[in-house]
């Protein structure tokens, strides 16, 4: 697999480094992202509740017309949102990241976006491969359905470490996403089954100083268990992984720094 050239004009905010891992959660959705209603202002009342130090706003951006999030994205309403709450919780540090829906076919536009919007923060993530949908209810049983599990899981982390080698975003989401539905398929996901392919993934982070993120979402969903495991976060760190955000992907305000107590240990 080639590596493309990096093509971003600046990297993610350095103040984000300043925040203990637990004290930041870096990936959440609010009313500006299709899939939530969460107010942003009740986000941020809800972090200072919990000893949160700092959010990062990570709204959707998807390029695909049939993805339910096309043409969603108003990066003005998210700027003003965002001003607002930073004049209201002056005590909480607040930064406008994005999450990028991840297509080889669109690299050229999302480029261009993360180009033009100066993000303190881009996490790139796999939602789509080629037409299917593997992170929507409705639309999984279309992928999953008909497909082995090696073609349905190698096809999702072969997209991945494309998006890991894109050179457009600081972070890579939910690395194994692919089991959120998969196993209501397949059953356990056993991530040394595809130990090559996401190897191949962590040393790409690794050599590029990218964040892995600990997404804690997927203890509420179908699996019951982080994105990916803590024993993928450890082996990351052997190949030479520095960087591991905890992420919540909270999408109502009682989802916020999920599960982050139970990580207090590994950081």
């Amino acid at each position: 697999m080639g590596c493309y050239l990096v093509i971003r004009s600046q990297s993610m905010n350095p103040d984000i480094l300043k925040f203990p891992a637990v004290k930041i959660d870096t990936h959440l959705h609010t009313r500006h992202s299709c899939d939530s209603d969460m107010d942003p202002h009740e986000a941020c009342r809800r972090a200072l509740d919990l000893g949160l130090g700092a959010l990062i706003f990570t709204e959707h951006m998807d390029f695909d017309p049939s993805d339910e999030g096309f043409g969603f994205y108003d990066a003005v309403a998210i700027r003003q949102s965002l001003d607002s709450c930073r004049r209201q919780f002056p005590g909480l540090a607040i930064f406008r990241g994005v999450e990028v829906t991840y297509q080889a076919k669109f690299q050229k536009q999302i480029a261009r976006f993360l180009r033009n919007g100066k993000f303190d923060y881009a996490l790139g993530s796999v939602h789509m491969i080629g037409e299917g949908d593997i992170s929507r209810q409705e639309r999984q049983a279309e992928y999953f359905e008909g497909r082995s599990e090696a073609e349905a899981y190698g096809a999702y982390f072969d997209e991945a470490a494309r998006a890991a080698a894109s050179g457009l975003f600081d972070a890579l989401g939910h690395l194994d996403l692919c089991k959120k539905y998969g196993v209501l398929h397949y059953g356990r996901f056993e991530w040394k089954n595809y130990q090559d392919r996401i190897e191949k993934i962590l040393r790409i982070l690794a050599a590029r100083d990218m964040v892995l993120e600990l997404n804690t979402s997927g203890l509420r969903q179908n699996p019951g268990e982080t994105y990916p495991s803590i024993e993928v976060i450890q082996y990351f760190r052997t190949l030479g992984g520095r960087k591991v955000f905890l992420a919540s992907d909270a999408h109502r305000v009682d989802q916020l720094a999920l599960g982050f107590e139970k990580f207090h240990n590994i950081f």
